[in-house]
């Protein structure tokens, strides 16, 4: 197996980047080394972490590539990909020495973010996933946008494309280009939400990334929780001192079938109910919370525990194990808490799932405490809806 390693010095002056690279691939030549001395830090590094994308990373690449701003370098981590990935990766590293190339035999998954912390050599980072592209001046405006404002982190809007259909959609974009200072946090922060779930889309200093505390996100990697991007970008943002939207889609997204973000997981709503922990404590910094952000952040909950269900009911698992983990979430304390203050959108938007579990509990046995969670979903300041002798008689009768 191929396995060519890049080795980084990155103790240097800022004005002399070194790169020193061993190939031990039958391409580039047995146990030859290569040394590359520049003489000044690149303006940009784009990063992107790739596992059996054969299909879609040279699209990838290609789009960083043609960017119309030159001055930055690519790393790309072929993260134990099994596939021809890295045959891919190896051919376009040989072509263009912007790129630098790392092989790993085993997969880690999430972000190698010690490696991002040794490499990243530019004054800003993108994340670029292995199936996804850019506009060709995605660089350009949102480096001008950076220097312009002095900002910390710049995010721009994101076009979707999904595969089955070739449909395209505005993902999400703001209305307007606008920057603000971290402190105005709470006014924007309905707007600057949804930039902050993926960590793609975006421009950010790369000081930031050495000093935030991003121990939401260690968390999340050590628990191998989804949703570990958002643990990420939120840790991100709380140490940027200047934001900035971008108003133009200068990203793509692939929409896929059967990726691995879709696939049921029974640690997602936790990491979910983390998320929104983690959201709550970054306003908390700013003193109450207005009853509008407070809203705002029951209905991304809400939403969440609708995608965590919506997986479940359709993965393989067995019907008794989808009704057990549909009634288990909609009676978990977090759920039940914010149903008090729910004005009735939480309660409009999940419950379909109730009357999905009454339909199919109608051929399966159900057990009391299952029901009763659903009973205090519904109306969540019942304390015991339903006894034991109470669901002996239901059982007797029907």
């Amino acid at each position: 197996m191929k396995n060519y390693q890049n080795l980084e010095k990155t103790k240097w002056p800022r004005c002399i980047v070194l790169q020193l690279s061993l190939s031990m691939s039958a391409v580039w030549g047995t146990g030859i080394f290569q040394l590359r001395i520049g003489v000044r830090r690149p303006m940009l590094t784009i990063w992107t972490q790739t596992y059996n994308d054969e299909k879609y990373i040279g699209q990838c690449i290609e789009s960083v590539l043609k960017q119309s701003y030159p001055d930055f370098e690519y790393i790309i981590v072929d993260d134990g990909s099994t596939d021809d990935t890295w045959a891919v990766i190896e051919d376009y590293a040989r072509k263009d020495p912007r790129i630098r190339a790392f092989h790993h035999t085993s997969r880690a998954g999430g972000i190698r973010y010690n490696l991002m912390l040794d490499t990243i050599h530019g004054e800003y980072f993108a994340v670029l996933d292995s199936d996804d592209w850019l506009e060709r001046d995605f660089l350009a405006h949102l480096v001008g946008f950076c220097k312009t404002d002095n900002l910390d982190m710049c995010v721009c809007g994101t076009q979707s494309f999904d595969e089955a259909t070739g449909e395209r959609n505005i993902l999400r974009n703001s209305d307007a280009k606008l920057s603000f200072t971290f402190a105005e946090t709470p006014y924007y922060f309905r707007l600057i939400h949804s930039f902050l779930r993926p960590v793609w889309g975006k421009l950010i200093r790369t000081e930031v990334l050495r000093k935030a505390d991003l121990s939401v996100f260690q968390r999340f990697m050590e628990q191998k929780y989804k949703g570990f991007d958002t643990a990420f970008t939120i840790g991100l943002f709380e140490s940027s001192q200047r934001i900035g939207v971008l108003n133009q889609c200068l990203h793509n997204y692939r929409v896929r079938e059967n990726s691995s973000f879709s696939a049921f997981s029974e640690t997602r709503y936790d990491a979910y109910e983390e998320l929104h922990e983690q959201s709550i404590k970054l306003l908390s910094r700013f003193g109450p919370i207005s009853s509008e952000n407070q809203e705002f952040m029951s209905m991304v909950f809400f939403n969440a525990v609708k995608d965590a269900l919506d997986i479940c009911i359709r993965s393989p698992l067995p019907e008794p194990e989808k009704l057990t983990y549909v009634a288990s979430i909609l009676g978990k304390p977090k759920v039940l808490e914010l149903r008090k203050e729910d004005t009735g959108e939480g309660l409009e938007l999940l419950v379909p799932y109730v009357a999905w579990f009454i339909l199919r509990a109608n051929t399966i046995e159900v057990h009391r405490k299952e029901f009763s969670n659903l009973l205090k979903f519904i109306q969540p300041k019942l304390l015991n809806p339903i006894s034991d002798s109470e669901w002996d008689a239901l059982l007797d009768a029907y």
